[in-house]
């Protein structure tokens, strides 16, 4: 019934005296200064982030202001990490990758390699709240070669224990036994016990799930006891929540409540907001299981009320399924099946299999108890199914291609790297021979040979940056495919079977929110399969270029006009300033793509009621084309991103509108085409203008 949270995966935050104590560390930091007490206040942070967020948050923000009067870059990042994992901690996800987005670029500039497993890891944390499996994976799999590389045993063992969350996740109970054991081998060995208390909660959690209620006991009461010695209340809740667990497994639910009980009094305390909605959710789960339905949907209720607020999607679609589950207990039909409604809507649209299952499963038992044979068979298929892809001892699929993937990657890598150096050893005997050859052919020949090599050397510089181009453009096709274009057709595919099947069975409120989901995926499914032929066409370089003078307020009015209908939904204002006889020099189609995808990115972050402007003017032999919008606004760390053809940037519309990152890529490149340029001017909470420069005659 309950799934083990991201909350789990303790993030160290940086390497330290693992005896040091916060009283010690305090006293310290008040007599140090300069890059020391940066680092010390970086260091305090991994024992205060357990008790008090607060003054976790305000050491790593002094520690982040001395850092950049000093110029020190380490504790600047460090700082900036440290930062953004207790936004993650408070759920402030946008935050929190925000400060990690900066961290990621000073290391980058600064060469700091060996702070990249951390960073890896902590990036690793937050996309796994936001239920993005498939980045947490990638960035977890990063952190643990690096790791490897640079013989930190501490990253690779945070990198282990979080993946094996991700396996757990997933349903590979094996993979995640394995990396759960190889993380806590090696922080036995560190003898680090906030860590060893992590990952033998870990373990403890997973017993429980797999219904091993003594191991999960035994395993429960061993992190009780170390975190009880280094007075660890972070891990101390965690392992009451799971003594809990483990007594409800063993019927004895006198003494889960009390252990659950004392878990949320420590919870309370330390202000551990998304901790406080995962044991009031396992306290009402005991209470079901006792047959007290009223208090399972009282405790319920405030768990799911806590989870709306900090957007905790997965606890969302577990708690609805969980109160489904209490209905048809009460024998509350209509009640059941629309909480199984909203569960699944979440839960197909997000990939989470575990909750579809169970879902689909009571969906199969409620129509056969209403005769309704066939589509109860139907159900009871798709449970099965599920049932069989998530508890088999054999990977997942989805796991499996992740892993196929990522050494896929590896090895293509490898051959490269192999191909380079067999290259390189290639032209230094091709050099060495014609040395010798040169020392009998003159000056001349040398003046040819040098001509040879430096065109030769053009030559495959060009092929190589065209071949890395190639690969990076495949990458990316291949991510939106798999991500953003599969996870739509799950949840079509799982509304059009219900439809087709139980559609006269179903009321009416419930069929008209599929139809509603429906056609809401079927337009965003359009849109991203418009953007993605365009955008392939882009990076295939088979365009055809035809240019020739072509009237800019036309196509500004075309763009509107296609629009029309988003622009509509938001009550927008859209100005036009442009002379109706500007003319550019450009690819008509082209200038239109450009001024489209420019709207629409202009619609997507403006708000009720807010005006755009399309405003163009001649300026020398060119024209300078604004799109002005007066909306969210984007943050000066990501301006750097919008137009990198490698960088899959994209943010969540006013609207909750999705992006496929691709958009802004595509007309930058079109601009390039069209022999122009293009920058943009952008304040948060003021709004954005993309300015482009166009030739104005031939």
């Amino acid at each position: 019934m309950c799934c083990i949270t991201a909350f789990a995966a303790h993030a160290k935050i940086s390497s330290h005296n693992h005896q040091a104590s916060p009283d010690s560390l305090e006293t310290a930091i008040a007599q140090s200064a300069g890059p020391r007490k940066v680092d010390l206040l970086n260091n305090a942070i991994y024992y205060v982030h357990r008790e008090n967020f607060e003054k976790a948050k305000s050491n790593a923000e002094k520690a982040l202001t001395i850092a950049a009067l000093l110029k020190y870059d380490r504790g600047e990042a460090t700082a900036l990490l440290n930062i953004g994992y207790v936004h993650f901690l408070r759920n402030k996800i946008d935050s929190s990758l925000a400060c990690y987005n900066k961290a990621f670029g000073l290391i980058e500039q600064k060469n700091m390699r060996d702070l990249l497993p951390m960073a890896y890891n902590n990036m690793g944390l937050t996309l796994w709240r936001k239920s993005d499996f498939l980045g947490a994976l990638s960035n977890y799999k990063q952190a643990a070669a690096l790791a490897r590389e640079l013989s930190n045993a501490t990253e690779l063992g945070r990198a282990y224990n979080n993946i094996g969350l991700i396996y757990w996740k997933s349903g590979d109970y094996s993979e995640c036994n394995d990396f759960f054991l190889k993380a806590l081998s090696i922080r036995d060995q560190l003898g680090e016990p906030f860590d060893r208390v992590t990952t033998i909660n870990n373990l403890a959690r997973f017993y429980y799930e797999i219904s091993d209620f003594k191991r999960c006991l035994e395993y429960s009461q061993k992190a009780f006891a170390i975190a009880r010695s280094v007075d660890d209340k972070y891990g101390l809740g965690r392992a009451y929540s799971n003594i809990g667990f483990a007594y409800a497994g063993l019927k004895q639910y006198e003494k889960a409540i009390e252990s659950l009980t004392k878990s949320l009094e420590m919870k309370q305390s330390s202000n551990d907001v998304p901790g406080i909605a995962f044991t009031l959710s396992e306290i009402g789960h005991v209470y079901y299981e006792q047959g007290q339905y009223d208090m399972a949907l009282q405790y319920f209720g405030r768990a799911v009320k806590i989870r709306k607020e900090i957007r905790y999607i997965y606890g969302i679609s577990d708690n609805y399924k969980q109160i489904a589950l209490v209905f048809i207990k009460q024998n509350k039909i209509p009640q059941a099946l629309n909480y199984i409604a909203m569960s699944l809507e979440i839960a197909v649209k997000n990939d989470m299999k575990d909750i579809v299952r169970v879902c689909y499963e009571e969906l199969a038992k409620i129509n056969e108890a209403k005769g309704n044979y066939s589509s109860s068979l139907r159900y009871y298929k798709l449970f099965v199914s599920l049932k069989d892809s998530i508890e088999g001892r054999s990977k997942t699929e989805r796991i499996s291609q992740l892993t196929n993937r990522y050494e896929s990657e590896i090895k293509e890598k490898e051959i490269v790297q192999l191909t380079n150096r067999q290259k390189i050893q290639q032209l230094e005997i091709e050099k060495k021979n014609m040395q010798i050859y040169l020392l009998w052919s003159g000056l001349a020949l040398v003046l040819g040979f040098i001509t040879y090599i430096f065109f030769k050397y053009k030559s495959e510089q060009k092929i190589k940056q065209e071949l890395a181009y190639s690969n990076t453009t495949k990458d990316k096709l291949f991510s939106i495919i798999a991500h953003d274009l599969r996870s739509p057709f799950i949840g079509l595919l799982g509304y059009t079977e219900i439809l087709k099947e139980d559609y006269n069975d179903l009321p009416d409120e419930m069929r008209k929110q599929y139809i509603g989901n429906i056609d809401t995926t079927i337009k965003e499914l359009f849109k991203l399969l418009e953007g993605l032929l365009e955008w392939a066409k882009v990076q295939s370089r088979n365009l055809t270029y035809k240019p020739e003078l072509v009237n800019l307020y036309e196509i500004a009015q075309n763009a509107v006009l296609l629009l029309q209908q988003a622009i509509t939904n938001k009550g927008i204002e859209i100005a036009i300033d442009v002379d109706e006889k500007l003319l550019v020099f450009a690819d008509a189609q082209m200038a239109y793509s450009i001024l489209r995808n420019l709207l629409s990115n202009a619609i997507k972050f403006s708000d009720n009621g807010q005006k755009i402007t399309i405003a163009a003017k001649k300026k020398a032999e060119h024209v300078e084309i604004r799109v002005i919008d007066t909306g969210a606004g984007i943050p000066a760390e990501h301006l750097h991103k919008l137009f990198s053809p490698g960088s899959k940037f994209s943010t969540i519309g006013t609207r909750g509108e999705k992006g496929t990152g691709i958009g802004l890529s595509i007309v930058s490149e079109l601009v390039k085409i069209n022999k122009g340029e293009i920058r943009v001017e952008s304040t948060i909470g003021k709004g954005s203008t993309f300015i482009i420069s166009l030739p104005g005659k031939n």
